[in-house]
């Protein structure tokens, strides 16, 4: 293994809004630790339908990578909309990309949050979050699989899981666990960790550069003892 791929939100970002000055990130901790080369495609605020595209046109664009990466995926939040910007922004640029996204939040208010939804009656928010969330997790899960590409997901941030809608029941069942670190556990979402262990940067909300360490740590841990690198798929 040569290389490390790895996407996410800002949460697998370097954090130096000032006075802030994390200079390091998950995925970079992990790189560092197995002596692989990164690629990182975090963007800060986006979301899955994103993360999902982006790795996908990554891999396909480098198809030897495909034999020589691990990938590391942490998922955002469901309540993130993700489309393709008319007006792009310098930090969204990502070379052999032509495409760069905006992100619409339904957690938060005004007209690019959920106000944008008010006269749209009809549908039923929480089901409409876990079928975003479960298409994105399983679309990637199965690319990564044909392609033979070892990984593993876990959640950056806080998605809800809770459901006894069938369809949804039959989608967590599909989800292959041992490659998703925690996957039903809202102890084991990055930023709940960082927030039950006083490891967020304060006024921020993100974690501190103590909560990206830790973190890491925890993942390399999961990895070797599941010999994730050891055995490709």
């Amino acid at each position: 293994m040569q290389n490390l791929f790895t996407n996410g939100c800002s949460y697998n970002q370097w954090r130096t809004v000032p006075p802030h000055n994390v200079q390091t990130s998950v995925g970079q901790e992990i790189a560092k630790h197995y002596n692989l080369d990164l690629t990182n495609m975090s963007a800060g605020g986006k979301g899955n339908d994103r993360i999902v595209t982006t790795t996908m046109n990554w891999f396909l664009q480098k198809p030897e990578r495909m034999k020589n990466s691990f990938a590391v995926i942490q998922w955002s939040s469901a309540g993130r909309f993700d489309y393709p910007s008319r007006q792009p922004h310098p930090q969204d640029v990502r070379e052999g990309f032509d495409i760069q996204y905006r992100a619409i939040n339904i957690f938060k208010d005004g007209k690019h949050g959920k106000g944008l939804f008010d006269h749209f009656g009809k549908i039923h928010i929480p089901k409409w979050l876990q079928q975003k969330y479960y298409s994105c997790v399983i679309n990637l899960q199965n690319f990564f699989k044909i392609h033979k590409i070892p990984y593993l997901m876990y959640n950056g941030l806080d998605n809800d899981l809770e459901t006894k809608m069938q369809e949804f029941i039959a989608f967590k069942k599909y989800i292959d666990k041992k490659h998703f670190f925690k996957f039903d556990d809202t102890n084991f979402v990055h930023r709940n960790f960082c927030i039950e262990n006083n490891l967020e940067l304060e006024n921020d909300g993100h974690a501190s550069e103590m909560g990206v360490i830790k973190w890491a740590e925890i993942l390399i841990e999961y990895i070797d003892q599941e010999e994730l690198l050891k055995h490709p798929l």
